[in-house]
């Protein structure tokens, strides 16, 4: 606070003096907004759950048997409705945080309201300066909320790095109702140390090998792989008609069989012109000849 308001020397002294410094007890967010409480700093959750508790009750005189089936009602009721915030969680899409490439990658891994605190912290990094080094200013939302500040926020947008999961507070990473099973744990353990084991018997050049497709997997950003180039150039429509027919080429046979029955045709229909001209002029001759009865016979 001083230094936000350290153009205005005499109202902070007044302050510190007459208000800070003999009654801090009295400030509230001093104090609360010193450790983790992930957006419960009031007694809303617990005064709403009374009521909640009231209503499905509706009378105080009721027998023991009759509250308990209340109860477990409105506990089924509430537990589903948790159930259905995961599910939103894993499913719905953020169009605006699917935008930022630092954040996307988060989608259906965390807590929606945490996804949109991100995204709050990251509009605001957009007013910030170059941060030199990550982790350089404690804002209140990490010691709240266990989330990125601005600061953080400004220092993976310009060095182009995803933020990491595990700097996000288990509590929005919780997506199931089923609590952790310990013997998964104990079994990534053991493969963990099976892997850094097989890893340490090899030699230098397939130990970078691996190291190398183990990076290209964890840090897609630093990969070495790039996506294949591709033609987006294409032709167009085809201007002319034997370009834009779709049959295909005939076989040589194919050729010969409708060249010989083409031929066969024409010559029938030759053959036909030729024995009809030949008809009409006999029979032309007989009708319009009228000195052959003249002739003399052979």
């Amino acid at each position: 606070m001083k230094e936000e308001f350290r153009h205005f020397s005499k109202v902070c002294e007044y302050l510190f003096t007459t208000w800070v410094n003999p009654h801090p007890h009295r400030f509230l967010h001093a104090w609360v907004d010193t450790c983790i409480h992930l957006g419960s700093n009031t007694t809303q959750r617990a005064e709403s759950s009374h009521s909640r508790l009231k209503k499905y009750l509706g009378d105080s005189m009721l027998g023991i048997h009759t509250s308990f089936d209340k109860i477990h009602k409105m506990l089924n009721t509430q537990f589903a409705k948790i159930c259905t915030s995961f599910e939103q969680s894993l499913i719905r899409v953020r169009h605006k945080v699917a935008k930022v490439p630092s954040i996307a990658h988060l989608r259906g891994k965390m807590s929606l309201h945490a996804l949109d605190l991100i995204y709050a912290q990251y509009e605001e990094s957009q007013k910030v300066s170059a941060v030199l080094s990550l982790g350089q200013y404690r804002c209140t939302i990490q010691k709240t909320h266990g989330l990125p500040c601005r600061h953080d926020m400004k220092w993976y947008e310009q060095s182009c790095v995803h933020i990491s999961l595990h700097i996000i507070h288990e509590h929005w990473r919780r997506l199931s109702m089923s609590p952790p099973s310990t013997t998964e744990e104990l079994r990534l353990e053991d493969a963990r140390e099976e892997a850094i084991e097989s890893l340490d018997s090899l030699e230098e050049a397939p130990r970078r090998q691996m190291f190398q497709k183990i990076i290209n997997r964890i840090k897609p950003s630093k990969s070495e792989i790039w996506e294949p180039s591709y033609h987006t150039s294409h032709k167009g429509r085809p201007s002319s008609k034997e370009e834009r027919s779709g049959a295909r080429i005939k076989s040589f046979l194919e050729s010969a069989t409708s060249m010989r029955s083409g031929s066969k045709s024409m010559g029938t229909k030759l053959f036909r012109s030729q024995s009809i001209g030949s008809a009409s002029t006999v029979e032309g001759t007989n009708n319009d000849d009228v000195f052959r009865s003249l002739l003399p016979v052979a």
